[in-house]
């Protein structure tokens, strides 16, 4: 409910993003692997890990993704285009099951303002480069092949399918999006609320899905958290053709 207090335009007729829900559909890359269970608890709240056991499924996924958002106040949508990569390990939040992406990066202001402002996701800039046919094909069809690549500050992310295998079964509904958030408060001069959305994307077309051979490596400073994990026996997969209605459905934990 808007409060009456302050009047539109507001903040500014200068609008930086378009309020959800958005609809996003492309192609999108993932290799899932475990994660060591000491690595997952050392960078995840332990409010959020889930169940007790050795390793913690883990993905690194890219996406190649077309947004259109609800029309602006000149009454036409905001359309677009995003690459995204993002590093998300199961977790648990509340008794629900889902997954934390826990790593974000975007070539993308308009996406990452959406996403740190409207669901607190911790999105920061990054390059990210996809090439071959994997990428480059309008359809795409067994044999099929490309690189995807993250370069951001404190390291670099790839992954590599050396071959597209053959169409698998669509997998039902989308995972939980389990979302860590902090509300500032008088600018951060009073306490913060903290506060965890649960964000369910709904599946308007589930695409198609790929069974696929590749690698995939992290590989990180230091000083960045995620120096030292490693993708090992990893399982790969593509998804094209989907389209997800986001931020239509989401609750509090």
């Amino acid at each position: 409910m808007v409060s009456p207090q302050w009047r539109d335009p507001w903040p500014s007729p200068q609008i930086a993003w378009a309020d959800p829900p958005w609809h996003l559909g492309g192609r999108v890359v993932t290799a899932w692997f475990e994660a060591p269970r000491d690595f997952v608890e050392r960078i995840m709240s332990p409010d959020l890990w889930p169940g007790d056991t050795p390793t913690v499924r883990a993905r690194l996924r890219f996406y190649d993704i077309s947004f259109e958002a609800p029309a602006d106040s000149a009454g036409s949508p905001v359309v677009g285009r995003f690459r995204e990569a993002v590093v998300a390990f199961r977790a648990r939040a509340g008794g629900v099951e889902g997954e934390v992406s826990l790593f974000m990066w975007t070539d993308s202001d308009a996406y990452m303002l959406w996403g740190r402002e409207v669901f607190g996701w911790p999105l920061v800039r990054g390059r990210i480069d996809l090439s071959g046919s994997l990428w480059d094909s309008r359809t795409l069809a067994s044999g099929a092949a490309g690189t995807a690549m993250l370069s951001a500050p404190g390291g670099q992310a790839t992954l590599v399918v050396d071959e597209l295998g053959r169409e698998q079964a669509p997998v039902p509904g989308a995972a939980c999006w389990i979302t860590p958030r902090r509300v500032l408060h008088r600018a951060g001069l009073d306490p913060e609320t903290r506060e965890v959305l649960l964000v369910r994307p709904v599946v308007r077309e589930a695409g198609v899905r790929y069974a696929a051979t590749g690698r995939a490596s992290l590989n990180f400073d230091r000083s960045h958290p995620l120096h030292g994990l490693r993708i090992d026996d990893a399982a790969y997969e593509v998804v094209d053709g989907f389209h997800l209605l986001v931020g239509a459905d989401v609750d509090l934990a």
